[in-house]
């Protein structure tokens, strides 16, 4: 029960106290508790409401009570007739004329006026006396005025207890339901009034244009707000008050980070768009990066960026910096999406990718570095960023425009291009002068069993995915721990030649390893066994460990869930996971599908998550060999 219901029924119970008034008729002009009252009872009271007839409510008592042994309550949601028809009720017992204003004057404190007796009057009484609870929660005493509008605004929006004016400003620009019902309880112009004292908007328009002058605050002070400035002169009309215009630019900002409200800010946008003339106000980078409002904004800014890079040959590189800057600023624009692709997204990829690879050159023209040098650059020193890079830019292309392609990518494609020439090459003069294929801090791959596997706790799992290359691992370590997983990432030299023929040989339990070529076909044997491929390897560990290893594809992981893999692992000391999809695609994946990568890790990812909810504290993911994604000399665009 909540607060007015108490004190509705402690005002029933004090009129009934002790046997003199047996009687009590309560006359409700408004009929504010008609939907309430009825819960507010106290033990031992009759309630008898009216329901059209004043001789029923007679015929009623006079049948059952009498002689009035009992207590009743006649509740009358009207006001009082002359002369009465229950007069003798009346003077017999107890007479209370009270609708809801008159209770909150009483028992809440509330200072009423005239504005408020008509809020409180009618249907719009009956509705805060119904949702009491639902809007106006537990209330201090004394009730304010205030809190009263606040909570029969609740209602019209739909806001709860937690009613929030500039929740409700977002709700009316986005929805045509709350002005509707603004209008039908003859609230509108309560709220327009609020906006208008409270935030400072001091226009005059019809309620027709209401949510257009609104949007119109919203989007332009969003503008000025985050720009410092621009077009603060040029739409001073629509514009709240100079003090309030940071209010109206924050709100515009959870307008547009609100899932459910976010269209009504690019539908506002989009046709304040065609009525002003933006282009104008828009110019500096600088003052233009945190702006959102608006498309215009995201087309200067591109503008601006296609004109410093046309000026000559050097002029990207030159730009780098305020490519990058614009690009990370705007990523997340709401109107950086065009066709499939997010087009500051692209540049910035694009922009790192460049950045990145320039750096990696510079440093190899500058030093002759060894093997182990180019090996931990990549691994420890983030070179393998440059390979990660690529390989996202490589799977949007397809849906990148030439103008675009062009100007923002074909640059970081060719110094890419570059840099896997240089890398490959110094690289290989470096292994050139090896005196054995080994290299500190870098597992060797014939070692992984021994050194990973058995000495892990057991049961434990173990992935042997073909052509998981280093920045893969990274992407699938970085996903792990956002889960929160416990990750490991070691560093790993594929046995020569990289192919999963021998990678994958190597990587299993092996007391030796040895590789012949017979007409042109290689072969590779454990301890003179047969393990050229994958179902000769399984073979093999299942010859070698019997029923303490079993053998699962990923897909299989992922149709099986926690719950039955939990009970089919039962056992097992083992469990070794296998797929080839990257593999199978091509040795030189000139023709890869960009998406295989992504499921690929989404399937591991997703699969060591099971893994681990079935039971096993133990994951373990290796490779048989990384791949190249050979950039083509021409790429298709649109």
């Amino acid at each position: 029960m909540n607060e007015l219901q108490e004190a509705i029924k402690q005002i029933i119970s004090d009129e009934l106290r002790g046997k003199d008034h047996p009687i009590l008729v309560w006359y409700d002009e408004d009929g504010s508790f008609k939907d309430v009252i009825f819960d507010c009872i106290p033990e031992g009271v009759n309630f008898l409401p009216y329901t059209g007839s004043y001789l029923v409510i007679r015929a009623k008592i006079e049948r059952e009570d009498p002689e009035f042994k009992r207590k009743w309550l006649i509740y009358v949601p009207e006001k009082p007739v002359e002369p009465s028809w229950i007069r003798d009720y009346e003077l017999f017992g107890k007479k209370v004329e009270m609708n809801l204003e008159k209770l909150l004057v009483n028992y809440f404190r509330l200072e009423s006026d005239l504005e408020l007796k008509d809020l409180l009057a009618g249907e719009r009484g009956r509705l805060l006396a119904s949702k009491w609870e639902e809007v106006m929660g537990s209330v201090k005493i004394p009730l304010r005025k205030e809190q009263v509008i606040n909570g029969l605004l609740s209602i019209a929006f739909n806001l709860g207890i937690n009613f929030s004016l500039g929740r409700a400003i977002l709700e009316y620009v986005t929805y045509t339901m709350p002005k509707q019902e603004l209008l039908r309880l003859g609230l509108h112009d309560v709220f327009v009034k609020m906006v208008k004292t409270k935030l400072g908007l001091d226009i005059k328009v019809e309620p027709e244009r209401f949510e257009e002058a609104l949007a119109s605050a919203l989007l332009f002070s969003e503008l000025v707000y985050y720009s410092k400035g621009l077009g603060e002169r040029k739409f001073s009309n629509l514009l709240p008050k100079k003090d309030k215009i940071e209010i109206w630019a924050k709100l515009a900002r959870e307008w547009l980070e609100h899932g459910n409200l976010k269209h009504g800010f690019i539908n506002w946008s989009k046709e304040l768009a065609k009525k002003y003339d933006l282009k104008s106000e828009l110019y500096s980078v600088e003052k233009l990066l945190n702006v959102m409002s608006f498309s215009a904004v995201d087309e200067a800014l591109l503008e601006e960026l296609k004109a410093r890079i046309s000026t000559g040959p050097e002029a990207y590189r030159k730009n780098l910096g305020v490519i990058e800057k614009v690009a990370i600023a705007r990523e997340k624009s709401p109107w950086a999406i065009r066709g499939k692709i997010n087009v500051w997204q692209i540049i910035k990829l694009s922009s790192q990718l460049y950045s990145l690879a320039e750096r990696s050159i510079s440093l190899m023209l500058k030093n002759k570095l060894d093997a182990g040098s180019l090996l931990h650059n990549y691994a420890i020193g983030g070179w393998w960023r440059i390979d990660s890079l690529y390989r996202k830019l490589f799977a949007q292309l397809e849906n990148v425009e030439e103008e675009l392609w062009k100007t923002f990518v074909k640059p970081s494609f060719n110094l890419y291009t570059s840099w896997i020439r240089m890398f490959t090459e110094q690289f290989s003069k470096a292994v050139e002068g090896l005196k054995e294929w080994k290299i500190e801090g870098f597992l060797n791959q014939q070692d992984f069993w021994n050194k990973i596997v058995e000495k892990s706790d057991k049961p434990l799992a173990v992935f042997l995915v073909d052509a998981l290359r280093y920045e893969l691992a990274k992407e699938i370590e970085k996903e792990l721990s956002k889960k929160g997983y416990e990750i490991k990432l070691i560093p790993m030299l594929s046995s020569l030649p990289s192919i999963t023929e021998v990678g994958m040989a190597s990587l299993l339990p092996h007391a030796s390893l040895t590789a012949k070529v017979e007409k042109g076909k290689l072969s590779v044997f454990i301890d003179k066994i047969l393990v050229g491929r994958r179902e000769t390897r399984q073979k093999f560990l299942e010859e070698k460990y019997g029923k303490k290893v079993l053998i699962l594809d990923l897909n299989e992981i992922l149709k099986l869930g926690p719950r039955n893999l939990k009970e089919k692992m039962k056992g097992y000391d083992y469990i070794v996971v296998m797929d080839r999809d990257i593999d199978l695609a091509g040795t030189y994946l000139l023709e890869i599908s960009p998406s295989l990568f992504q499921d690929l890790t989404g399937k591991i990812i997703e699969c060591a998550d099971v893994l681990h909810k079935s039971g096993l504290k133990t994951v373990v993911i290796s490779t048989d060999h990384g791949f190249l994604l050979i950039p083509k000399e021409e790429v298709n665009v649109v």
